[in-house]
C-alpha cells in the first residue's frame, strides 16, 4: 500500500481544549438563564471598554480605574467601536441577582457566543461587561459621573449591598478583558495570520487583564476557590502572551515560568476538599486544556513541549481523582500520549540513518498505545457522541490519528501488501473512527483523514 496510508505530521484534533474563555469550562453548551422574573440590558459598544492598566502602586493606593485612565484609552477604544459599527444586543438577566451575579452571566452568555463562532453579539457582550465592570469600580471610589439622582441612589445602594467587591468579580472583569482582546484581534485579522497591530492590541488587553486578576489576588485568601479560578486564567494569558513573545525569548522564558507558578497554585487550589467537586473538576481541566493548547501549538523548543506536556498530565490526573468516571481527563491524558509519539516520529523522520529511525520509531508504539487506550475508555463511558447525540468529532478524529500512526509504525512496508495483522488492526480502527464521521456529516472529517480514507479504499479495490 505504500505511503498512501501514511499521513505524517499530522497535527492533532483538538478535543482536549476548552473554550478560549475559561470561566464556564464547558464547550459548546449553551448558557441557561435563569426561569425567575428578568430585567433587560441594553448592550452598546462604549467608547471606554479598554481602560489602561494602572501601575501596581497606583492600584494600591486608588484601588481604581482613574478617570486619567479612561481618557487615555478611551480615543482607540472608540475608533474600534466604529470600526465595527454600531450594534444593539438585548440581554436578560435574573431579577434576583445582584450586579455581581449580572456580570457572570453577561460574560458566560458571551463566551457561549464566542464558542459557538457568533463573534459580533460576543464582543458587543464583552463590551459590556467590561463596561459594567468598570463602572462598578469607579462608583465605589466615589466617581458617579453624569448620573441622575435616581441613578445615583440605585447605584449607592449597589454599594451598599457589596461595598466591597469580590475576589471572583476581579475574575470576571480580567476574563472579559482577555477574551475581548482575542475577538477583537481576530474580528480585525480577519485571516491576517501575521497581524503585528493585532497582536500589540492583544497584548494590552492582556496587560490589564492580568492587573485586573491580581488585584483578586490582593483581597483575602478565604475565597480560595476565586483564587484558585484568578490563578487559572492568570496562567492561561501568560502563556499567550509568552506565545506573542517571538522576538524576546529571554522575557517569555520568564513570562512562562510565571505562568506555571499560576498553574500550580491552581492545581493546589484546585485539589482542595474546601470547594464542590464540580469547581474544583472546572478550575483543573480549565488549567490542564490551556497548558496543552500551549505545548500542541506554541511550544518552540522540544524541552517545552515536554514540560507543558508533563504538567498537562498532571492536571488530568488530578481530574480523575476528583472524578474517577470524568471523560474530558481520559481524552485529555489521551492527547497527552498521542502528542508525545507524534514528537517521535516527527524526530525520527529527520534521521537519516535507517536503523536509527526504525529504533526511534519503535519507541513511539508505547505512548500510542497508551493514547489508544485512553480514547477506547473515553468512547466506552459516552464521548463518543458529543451533546447533541451525533458522533464526537474531535475524540474520533484522535482515535483516527493514533490508530494510523501505530499503523505506520506496525506495518512492515511491503509495497506488494499488508503483512502485518497488527497494522492492519489498528488501520481498520483508524477507518471505523473516520466513516463513523462521514456518516453523520461527510463534510466533518477534516481534510487529510477524507484523504485517508479515500486511498485506503482505493487501494482495497486494487488489491482485490
Amino acid at each position: 500500500m505504500g505511503d498512501k496510508k501514511r499521513p505524517r505530521g499530522l497535527k492533532q484534533a483538538k478535543a482536549a481544549e476548552s473554550s478560549e474563555a475559561g470561566a464556564s469550562g464547558k464547550r459548546g453548551v449553551p448558557v441557561a438563564l435563569s426561569a425567575k422574573s428578568t430585567d433587560r440590558w441594553t448592550v452598546t459598544p462604549a467608547a471606554s471598554e479598554t481602560p489602561a492598566a494602572e501601575s501596581t502602586e497606583s492600584r494600591k493606593k486608588q484601588r481604581k480605574v482613574s478617570a486619567a485612565s479612561q481618557a487615555a484609552s478611551g480615543a482607540e477604544a472608540e475608533s474600534k467601536a466604529a470600526a465595527s459599527g454600531p450594534g444593539t444586543l438585548m440581554f436578560e438577566v435574573s431579577g434576583a441577582s445582584n450586579e455581581v451575579e449580572e456580570v457572570e452571566q453577561m460574560l458566560l452568555r458571551a463566551l457561549a457566543d464566542l464558542e459557538a463562532d457568533q463573534l459580533q453579539d460576543s464582543v458587543l457582550l464583552l463590551r459590556g461587561c467590561v463596561h459594567e465592570c468598570d463602572k462598578m469600580v469607579r462608583i465605589r471610589s466615589g466617581d458617579i459621573p453624569n448620573a441622575t439622582d435616581e441613578e445615583r441612589e440605585v447605584q449607592l445602594a449597589a454599594v451598599r449591598e457589596t461595598p466591597i467587591l469580590p475576589a471572583v468579580f476581579h475574575f470576571y472583569y480580567g476574563t472579559a478583558l482577555f477574551n475581548l482582546g482575542l475577538v477583537e484581534q481576530a474580528i480585525a485579522s480577519a485571516g491576517d495570520v501575521q497581524d503585528e497591530q493585532g497582536e500589540a492590541d492583544l497584548m494590552q488587553y492582556m496587560d490589564a487583564a492580568i492587573d485586573r486578576l491580581e488585584m483578586g489576588l490582593e483581597l483575602p485568601d478565604d475565597e480560595a476557590l476565586a483564587h484558585a479560578k484568578i490563578h487559572g486564567m492568570l496562567g492561561k494569558i501568560k502563556l499567550h502572551k509568552a506565545a506573542l513573545m517571538r522576538d524576546n525569548p529571554d522575557a517569555a522564558a520568564a513570562v512562562l515560568d510565571e505562568s506555571e507558578k499560576h498553574m500550580r497554585e491552581a492545581m493546589d487550589a484546585g485539589f482542595s476538599k474546601q470547594a464542590k467537586k464540580a469547581d474544583r473538576v472546572e478550575v483543573l481541566s480549565d488549567a490542564a486544556a490551556a497548558c496543552f493548547a500551549f505545548a500542541d501549538k506554541h511550544a518552540t523548543t522540544s524541552d517545552d513541549t515536554r514540560r507543558w506536556a508533563d504538567l498537562t498530565e498532571k492536571l488530568w490526573q488530578l481530574v480523575r481523582k476528583v472524578d474517577a468516571k470524568n471523560t474530558n481527563a481520559l481524552v485529555g491524558l489521551g492527547s497527552v500520549s498521542l502528542l508525545r509519539g507524534d514528537q517521535i516520529i516527527q524526530a525520527a523522520e529527520e534521521m537519516e540513518d535507517p536503523e536509527a529511525k526504525a529504533a526511534m520509531l519503535e519507541t513511539a508504539n508505547a505512548p500510542l498505545k497508551q493514547a489508544v487506550e485512553f480514547f477506547r475508555e473515553a468512547l466506552k463511558r459516552g464521548a463518543d457522541k458529543d451533546a447533541d447525540g451525533k458522533p464526537n468529532v474531535p475524540v474520533l478524529c484522535l482515535v483516527g490519528e493514533a490508530c494510523v500512526h501505530l499503523g505506520n509504525i506496525n506495518d512492515d512496508d511491503d509495497d506488494e501488501g499488508l503483512d502485518s495483522a497488527v497494522a492492519l488492526e489498528y488501520y481498520t480502527e483508524a477507518m471505523r473512527a473516520f466513516k463513523t464521521i462521514q456518516a453523520s456529516d461527510p463534510d466533518a472529517l477534516p481534510a487529510h483523514f477524507a484523504e485517508f480514507v479515500a486511498d485506503w479504499e482505493a487501494d482495497m479495490v486494487d488489491q482485490q
